[in-house]
């Protein structure tokens, strides 16, 4: 039985993990959003919206540094 490739293996873990680090950048916007909606007393959760429009562009951003990254290498 062959190795597997350590460096394919890190490959697969770094892009298993992106959808767990959507969640966590669009969920943590979600709620810091809420909670400044709440501080604020804004019933429509315009800054709900705006923190977790704002956390997927940071996961998209993300997303593309590690495979800008990864062709580089």
């Amino acid at each position: 039985m062959t190795k597997p490739d350590p460096d394919l293996m890190r490959k697969l873990l770094k892009y298993t993990s992106i959808p767990f680090e959507f969640f966590i950048l669009i969920g943590g916007g979600a709620w810091l959003g809420s909670a400044l909606d709440k501080k604020f007393g804004i019933s429509h959760h315009v800054l709900t919206v705006i923190f977790a429009i704002f956390g997927l562009v940071i996961g998209f951003y993300h997303v593309y540094k590690s495979l800008k990254n990864d062709r580089l290498q």
